[in-house]
C-alpha cells in the first residue's frame, strides 16, 4: 500500500500561498471595480463640465447677437440671438436631467437658470 501521507511543513506550504493569492485577488477585484465606478463618475462630471461651456457660450452668442440688433436695429442680428435661445433652453433642460438626483447641484442649476433668463 502507498503512504499518501503529507507533512505538515508540506501541507503548510501550498495552503498559505493559496490563501495569500486568493486575498491579492481578492483585494485586486474591490479594487478594480472601485476604479470603474470612479471613472463612471469622473465622465459625468467631464460631460457636465463640457454642457456647462456650451451653454457659457451660447449665452455668449445670445448676448452678442442682442447686443447688435440694440446697437445696429439691423434684424439680421436677431438669428443668432433666437438660435441661441432655442439651444440655451434644450441645454438647461439636458442640464437638469443630468444632475436630477443631486441636491447639491439643484441649487446650483437654480442660480444658472435666474442669470441666464435674466440675460
Amino acid at each position: 500500500m502507498v503512504n499518501l501521507f503529507i507533512g505538515r511543513a508540506t501541507l503548510l506550504a501550498i495552503i498559505i500561498p493559496m490563501v495569500a493569492l486568493l486575498f491579492i485577488g481578492f483585494i485586486s477585484y474591490e479594487n478594480t471595480v472601485q476604479f470603474i465606478q470612479q471613472d463612471a463618475i469622473e465622465d459625468r462630471i467631464n460631460l457636465i463640465i463640457q454642457r456647462l461651456e456650451h451653454l457659457v457660450s451660447d449665452v455668449t452668442d445670445a448676448e452678442t447677437g442682442q447686443r447688435g440688433y440694440i446697437i445696429t436695429d439691423a434684424p439680421n442680428y436677431l438669428q443668432p440671438y433666437n438660435s441661441a435661445l432655442r439651444d440655451i433652453r434644450g441645454q438647461l433642460g439636458n442640464l437638469n436631467m443630468m444632475i436630477a438626483n443631486r441636491c447639491d447641484l439643484n441649487m446650483m442649476m437654480i442660480t444658472i437658470q435666474s442669470s441666464v433668463v435674466t440675460k
